[in-house]
């Protein structure tokens, strides 16, 4: 992270770590569930967050959004 960085948006400037339904799994169930967080922005004017979920066990990506005010105090 540049500490220089004048980016409007979050995702450059943060790291995001998301439990994508894999509490309670296998160390192998989770290997072989692996997903990452590939971009994360948050909008403030609509309390959203956008987060793209990738997995690298299947070619697919998923994108979240979640529109709630419990999110917005995470980012203050």
């Amino acid at each position: 992270v540049c500490s220089s960085d004048a980016t409007p948006e979050l995702e450059s400037r943060m790291d995001l770590a998301i439990d994508c339904g894999l509490a309670g799994l296998s160390v192998q169930d989770v290997a072989e569930k692996h997903q990452r967080v590939e971009a994360a922005s948050y909008d403030s004017r609509r309390d959203q967050l956008t987060v793209v979920v990738a997995s690298s066990s299947r070619n697919v990506s998923k994108l979240l959004r979640d529109i709630s005010q419990s999110m917005s105090y995470k980012f203050r």
